[in-house]
């Protein structure tokens, strides 16, 4: 957890916790932790500073061990694949992605999901974006996934300005600021 001083503006300390908290997960003094979240610390690491490439690897990395790792890194797999600049991809595994997800049942994970989801049709998909995005923002309510609202609504925001209405945007904007305050 400590890799997440990134957003403290800290970001190399962020990539010598993550490798640290990885290199102790073979370490037979302590009891090991939960493997998907020490991974998906180092991933999130990763996108923070600008290394998508390496968080995908990571991603990838996770989708062969067994369930529930691999459900994570598909979820995690899907929203970095267009920051990696392979939205194709990403478009390709969207719904085997986010059926396993629901099927796994983890609010965090799904949410998560749903934002990748709309990252993913951003580009090529307004409307398909959109879709997600809408169901995904209820979902991350219901659940208060605030975390998640922030993200989809910021990101929502840019695809309404860009292509649907600018009240819309605005108004997401707003929801945006509101949800990261919680």
């Amino acid at each position: 957890a400590a890799s997440l001083c990134m957003y403290t503006g800290k970001p190399q300390r962020a990539l010598d916790y993550a490798k640290a908290g990885a290199a102790l997960e073979h370490d037979e003094r302590f009891e090991p932790f939960e493997i998907w979240w020490s991974r998906m610390f180092d991933l999130s690491t990763h996108v923070g500073v600008g290394e998508p490439d390496r968080a995908l690897e990571i991603a990838t990395a996770m989708t062969t061990e067994p369930d529930p790792v691999r459900v994570w890194g598909l979820v995690q797999k899907l929203y970095v694949l267009r920051s990696a600049g392979q939205t194709a991809e990403a478009m390709d595994i969207a719904d085997e992605t986010l059926a396993a997800a629901k099927a796994l049942g983890n609010p965090f994970l799904i949410a998560s999901c749903f934002a990748g989801y709309g990252r993913a049709f951003a580009e090529t998909d307004p409307k398909r974006a959109q879709a997600a995005w809408y169901e995904g923002l209820d979902y991350s309510r219901q659940h208060r996934m605030w975390l998640w609202e922030t993200v989809m609504a910021r990101d929502f925001a840019g695809l309404e300005a860009e292509h649907g209405d600018i009240d819309t945007a605005l108004e997401l904007a707003q929801t945006s600021i509101d949800s990261s305050i919680r």
